[in-house]
């Protein structure tokens, strides 16, 4: 007792239970474990991804008819409607519609 009250009255402060060096090589641990945690869960879960029995259909799509089929419907709705003497639907479209299908590939824009 009687050094640590040399000490006092001398000035001095008793040295630190931790160093600093101590407290610094501390937290790099603690650091490096907490991100080893973190890349441990990761990868643990990307395998229980990959691993799992889980299969997803993709949906089928439909894309509305083909052009071919929109050439087909709409040349049998031109014939169909078409009476003279009556209104016509399709007015002044009428001979183009018609010229447009004659040809062997119409335009898609036009016709569908």
């Amino acid at each position: 007792m009687t050094r640590c009250v040399r000490r006092e009255a001398a000035g001095k402060t008793p040295s630190p239970l931790i160093t600093p060096n101590t407290v610094s090589a501390a937290l790099s641990v603690a650091t490096g474990l907490i991100k080893l945690g973190q890349r441990l869960d990761q990868l643990l879960a990307e395998k229980a991804a990959v691993q799992a029995k889980l299969i997803q259909v993709m949906p089928a799509v439909y894309a509305g008819p083909s052009s071919l089929q929109k050439a087909s419907q709409l040349r049998h709705y031109l014939t169909a409607t078409f009476r003279p003497g009556e209104t016509d639907p399709f007015a002044g479209d009428r001979a183009e519609l018609m010229a447009e299908l004659a040809k062997a590939d119409p335009d898609n824009a036009l016709v569908g």
